[in-house]
């Protein structure tokens, strides 16, 4: 008898508005063979970390399915990195990142309990800075602007609610474009040292921390970048003078989000297990749509497969499941 935490964000994406989905997961991860599936109902990241380390450290679950969306993630990974218990995903926030680099669609509720049921999984780095950890992806200038501008006007706006309920994901591309156009500063100072001796100083509007290759459908700044090889990807978008860099800026940007930026001259891309970021002014960095840290230094590095996750089959680490049913060879 196979059993599962499910814990349940009902303040991701669009959770709150999907007709009986606890039922649905119910039926979903119950397999004709009387499987355990307790539901906890979360409302802060801090009751979902303390209820994950409790089941993570008492191993009185063979899983723990996450339903939310990167930040409901984000909440767990350090409670149970480096466990043996792995984690499911159900994709209902707004961005699903994660899951969606795992082939998991959005809102199908049964599609990932099928795969959550086979057992098949895949591990994965994180990125910590200054010790959190983090599974996507994210940055700091433009990058922290718009995340932290979709989280506040989703905070004080029924309005921008009932269009984020509406756009998804599509709410990031136009945040950014808002952004680009109004706001009055962008540019940041970064001196990044990486762990093999490098040094660039860099005036920039953005820096870039990816674990995968996008951030969210339409923006895919590090097209090599893996969750699987023990590096860190990063993108640092240069600033340029003259009364035309705004314009530029937007012309990057949409290089960026096509993932055509490679070459350019105010595009430094570059691969690190490791390194320090110095600035003169304290830095926000946001990633998991969360924000990591705000300093004028902070240290980021990779912790090779730390965290284990259940996966549709094509994208295991191997074909044999964890988990023993008809389900695993039916997935």
């Amino acid at each position: 008898m196979k059993r599962y935490l499910v814990m349940l964000n009902a303040n991701a994406g669009n959770a709150a508005a999907v007709s009986d989905l606890e039922d649905r997961i119910r039926r979903g991860l119950h397999d004709g063979r009387g499987a355990k599936v307790l539901v906890l109902r979360c409302r802060t990241g801090e009751e979902a970390r303390r209820s994950a380390r409790a089941a993570a450290r008492g191993r009185t679950f063979d899983a723990i399915v996450v339903a939310g969306g990167d930040g409901s993630l984000h909440q767990l990974i350090d409670a149970v990195a480096h466990f043996d218990l792995p984690l499911g995903i159900i994709p209902m926030g707004t961005a699903n990142d994660l899951a969606s680099r795992f082939g998991l669609a959005k809102h199908d509720v049964e599609g990932a309990c099928r795969a959550i049921r086979a057992g098949h999984t895949a591990t994965i780095d994180l990125v910590r800075i200054d010790g959190k950890g983090f599974a996507t992806g994210g940055g700091t200038g433009l990058a922290s602007r718009v995340a932290t501008t979709v989280q506040r006007w989703r905070e004080t706006s029924r309005v921008f609610r009932w269009l984020l309920r509406r756009l998804g994901g599509k709410i990031y591309p136009l945040v950014t474009v808002l952004t680009l156009l109004f706001a009055r500063s962008l540019r940041e100072t970064y001196r990044i040292e990486t762990s093999d001796g490098r040094l660039r100083e860099l005036e920039g509007y953005c820096a870039l921390l990816m674990n995968l290759p996008s951030l969210g459908a339409h923006f895919h700044p590090a097209p090599r970048a893996s969750e699987r090889d023990g590096l860190l990807d990063v993108v640092v978008l240069e600033r340029t003078g003259g009364w035309l860099s705004r314009l530029r800026l937007i012309a990057t940007v949409a290089h960026v989000a096509r993932g055509t930026h490679i070459g350019r001259q105010d595009v430094h891309h570059f691969r690190a297990r490791g390194f320090e970021v110095v600035s003169e002014e304290p830095l926000a960095c946001i990633a998991d749509g969360e924000l990591m840290v705000e300093s004028e230094r902070f240290s980021v590095d990779v912790d090779e497969r730390a965290l284990t996750l259940l996966v549709p089959a094509l994208y295991a680490d191997v074909r044999e499941p964890i988990f023993s049913s008809q389900d695993s060879r039916a997935a």
